[in-house]
């Protein structure tokens, strides 16, 4: 048995340009977060192989200030209303410009990725079917949590390829309130140009007077005018102080219309106070590596926000460090220590004399912000836009001839496909493959004609199990043609293998040494001809920070059915930890029994489980420390709440479950079923309950020597072999292998030439 096939494959065509169009829903010639988002989210895409990136512009440019640095990245800057046809001008409805500017633009050039942001431009987009599909949607409004239908959210999630949000904690409200998906929520906070750490403040002279740098929106929410007496301020303490004010968008005040001309008029008068007005954003990062500290304090209505202000990055690359509210999103950004939150203009004025008196705190924290702030630089958001552009649905496929040879045409056979869906929509976009499915009416039932007909056009079939639709074609494929066998835990003990032909199976693909064991034993497959492949994971989207509780709480993922699943012994496992330490806590997160027919009217199934509840009641400790959560897709965020993942079955067939705990930085502890080692490394499989608490207390001492963040990327480096991209690579293989003849390119001298015409 092999677990890394790796035949020859034929060159893949030379991939296809991609095109991108980007929109805000806002003013391009002013400088605020907003632009230079849309600035940094165009140069990231342009800075893409084989990426072109195009901007459409809300308003008229007028000023490079912003948008040329998007430009001189090879951005096009298209202004929309030059895009807009006739027929949809004239009317006071911008969003369905966009709509019709969008779709003339695609019919021009067809486009593979829509980046929309404001939520009426966003909804029309979603209504529109021909751009919702490949529609991203950057969405920064908090969900409704009381009123979840009633949220603009709701009508759109559904309908667009991806929503992009700033942050992993507007990811998880997203996912629980919507019920959407993680795969199809992309976490993409602020970006930082590699310039700002190039940029670098250099050590303050202690002699000069305390440079107080504010850069962005003249916005009176963000203390702007408590900023022009900060001089003053720190002059009556001693302390010499001046302030710079980069910027000049102002934000209306609806019950201060004169705020702006009041704020105007002090930037230019107020002694000490220098205000630089709009520049290029080259030159205002100079002017913050200019100061000592940056000005990011604002008034409380900000301190429940979702974002993270790209000014306060900014200024932590350029290791500057902000004055700012002690928020819960800040203290996950910079550390509930951080030296320089501030409550109050006096607790500012304190924390500035402060650092100026300590040099060496200084130098620590200007170290430690721009380590923090190189998780956001522009490379980092560049590799995540990459990955999830993988997942964009094809446009048009070129004609084979367009490719230099033939596709090879895949028939997936399947009557159900929840295991392999995102790796077949990720072999489907592959244009070296034409894929079909034949879809089963059941485990053992199929439209005979249909399946007649997919097997005359195939090169090489792969049934997703190892049932009805193998046996079909096993016995069926003809000379020349693939033949590939997925073998899940379920078919090991029926009865269908036992009618495949082996013999005409190219690969037995199963999820563990075990199995392939047993499949040979039981089945007569050939042990030469199997390949042992895990179950995926999306390593990246299940790869986030863990809540403070998680360091003493097991996770158990599916209790049914109880003689498979053991859900006795991780109580057991807890049992053990609890005599130690009565912190820790199991959360079971499971379909109920009673909720499954088959299982609740089975009577032994039943009192096993009633057993299972009645020993959690009645035994106080176990009743205050196990806690049951209902199903549902947002469980990367649950992982989120595990420090360790149990595995208490007597028998599996992967337990995908450990592998996604893995990947958030959960350590396992799994019960010695058959095939585990060969599925996940040994040192966390153990013999019983007793063993697996042991376990988890020498990890626990591990983690405490190496450090929590260490620690888990041990554990998360453990599972990078499940992500999903290893999955695809290792069906793109078998696929050109056995679709094309026996040397391993697609068209193979000793086999049968895929065919190119498309009937």
């Amino acid at each position: 048995m092999s677990r890394r096939p790796a035949p020859a494959a034929a060159a893949a065509p030379a991939a296809p340009v991609r095109r991108v169009a980007l929109f805000a829903d806002v003013n391009p010639n002013l400088i605020d977060g907003s632009t230079i988002w849309l600035q940094s989210l165009a140069r990231a895409f342009a800075g893409l192989p084989g990426v072109e990136v195009s901007v459409v512009l809300r308003d008229p440019l007028t000023s490079e200030v912003v948008m040329g640095a998007a430009r001189a990245a090879g951005a096009r800057l298209l202004p929309l209303a030059g895009l807009v046809p006739e027929a949809a001008r004239g009317a006071d409805d911008r969003p369905g410009q966009l709509v019709a500017a969008l779709e003339a633009l695609d019919t021009a050039t067809p486009h593979d990725l829509f980046v929309i942001r404001g939520a009426s431009f966003i909804t029309a987009a979603a209504r529109a079917p021909r751009l919702a599909p490949r529609t991203w949607a950057y969405w920064l409004d908090r969900p409704d949590i009381l009123h979840p239908a009633a949220d603009p959210l709701a009508e759109v999630a559904p309908l667009v390829g991806r929503i992009v949000v700033q942050s992993a904690f507007s990811a998880a409200l997203i996912e629980t309130v919507h019920r959407v998906p993680a795969e199809r929520i992309l976490t993409l906070p602020p970006m930082v140009p590699e310039e700002a750490f190039e940029a670098g403040r250099p050590d303050p002279d202690p002699a000069a007077p305390v440079r107080l740098v504010y850069s962005g929106k003249i916005d009176r929410s963000y203390n702007v005018e408590a900023y022009l007496g900060l001089p003053a301020r720190l002059a009556a303490q001693g302390l010499a102080a001046t302030v710079t004010m980069v910027g000049d968008k102002f934000n209306a005040v609806a019950d201060d219309p004169d705020f702006r001309p009041r704020m105007a008029a002090a930037l230019d008068a107020t002694p000490g106070v220098t205000w630089v007005r709009g520049v290029e954003r080259a030159r205002a990062l100079a002017l913050m590596a200019e100061g000592d500290f940056g000005l990011c304090w604002r008034m409380p209505r900000h301190d429940n926000s979702l974002e993270v202000s790209t000014k306060l990055l900014e200024f932590s690359a350029l290791g500057v460090p902000p004055l700012l509210n002690r928020t819960s999103i800040h203290e996950r950004l910079l550390g509930a220590d951080y030296p320089f939150f501030v409550r109050d203009l006096d607790d500012m004025a304190a924390a500035v004399a402060r650092g100026r008196a300590d040099p060496a705190l200084m130098a620590a924290t200007r170290a430690r912000l721009r380590e923090t702030a190189r998780g956001f630089a522009l490379p980092a958001a560049r590799a995540r836009i990459a990955a999830a552009m993988a997942d964009l649905p094809p446009r048009a496929m070129a004609a084979p001839a367009t490719l230099g040879r033939a596709r090879v045409r895949v028939v997936v056979a399947s009557h159900e496909n929840k295991f392999l869906r995102r790796a077949l929509d990720a072999l489907r976009r592959d244009p070296r493959f034409e894929i079909r499915e034949d879809a089963w009416l059941g485990l053992r039932r199929n439209s005979e004609a249909q399946s007649e007909a997919c097997l005359r056009w195939a090169d090489v079939v792969f049934c997703e199990w190892c049932a009805g639709a193998a046996v079909w074609y096993s016995n069926r494929v003809g000379p020349g043609q693939g033949c590939i066998v997925r073998l899940h835990r379920v078919e090991l003990f029926e009865e269908d293998p036992k009618a495949v032909d082996f013999s005409r199976v190219d690969r037995l693909v199963v999820v563990n040494d075990w199995f392939g064991t047993e499949a040979t034993r039981r089945f007569g497959a050939d042990p030469a001809r199997i390949d042992v492949l895990p179950q995926y994971v999306d390593w990246a989207q299940l790869h986030r920070p863990k809540h403070p509780w998680a360091e003493k709480t097991l996770g158990l993922v599916g209790v049914n059915g109880f003689f498979h699943k053991r859900p006795d012994r991780a109580l057991d496992v807890l049992a053990h930890l609890l005599d130690r330490d009565p912190a820790w806590r199991l959360r079971i997160r499971t379909v109920m029994p009673w909720d499954i027919s088959w299982i609740w009217r089975r009577d032994e199934e039943r009192a096993a489980f009633q057993g299972l509840f009645r020993r959690i009641v009645d035994d106080p400790r176990l009743r205050d420390a196990v806690l049951f959560d209902p199903p549902g897709p947002d469980m990367a965020e649950w992982y989120r709440h595990v420090g360790f993942i149990l595995s208490p079955s007597d028998t599996e067939g992967c337990h995908t479950s450990v592998a996604e705990a893995m990947a958030s930085g959960a350590a396992p502890a799994i019960n010695a079923w058959p095939g585990a080692a060969s599925v996940y490394p040994a040192e966390f499989v153990c013999d019983g309950a007793g063993a697996m608490a042991g376990k988890i207390e020498a990890l626990e001492a591990e983690r405490a020597a190496a450090g929590p963040a260490a620690f888990r990327a041990r554990i998360a480096d453990l599972a990078r072999p499940f992500d999903l991209g290893h999955t695809v690579e290792h069906f793109t293989r078998l696929f050109l292998t056995h679709g094309g003849g026996t040397d391993g390119s697609a068209n193979g001298a000793s086999g049968r030439k895929v065919r190119a015409d498309t009937g």
